[in-house]
This record gives C-alpha cells, structure tokens and sequence, in this order.
C-alpha cells in the first residue's frame, strides 16, 4: 500500500528540470524482485503522461 510519494531533486526547484525524480514509499516489499517490477511497472504507467520528461523512480 501506497504510503508517500516524494518528488525530490531538480524537478523541485527548476523551472525546466531535466528529469522527474520519484520516491514511492509503500507498507512492505517481499523481496527485490517486487521492488524493481514495481518500479517498472510506475515506470511504464508514467510515461503515459507524456511529460516529454524521464521519470527516475525509486521505491
């Protein structure tokens, strides 16, 4: 379960970042594979919003 969602770095005082820096911060992880499927899977969800910006995503 989703807990926080942190945008951190550049893209929190640039006017025109070169990136958005994601922290997802959710309960609990059951091992690192969930942790970088999750991470895929924002990812991919993210770049529908056609920010014309890369989303960096750490969970």
């Amino acid at each position: 379960m989703l807990k926080t969602l942190i945008i951190f770095g550049s893209s929190t005082f640039s006017k025109n970042p070169n990136d958005l820096d994601l922290l997802v911060v959710i309960d609990e992880l059951s091992s690192v594979s969930e942790k970088l499927e999750l991470e895929l899977s924002i990812s991919k969800s993210l770049r529908d919003l056609r920010t014309g910006k890369p989303f960096d995503v750490v969970v």
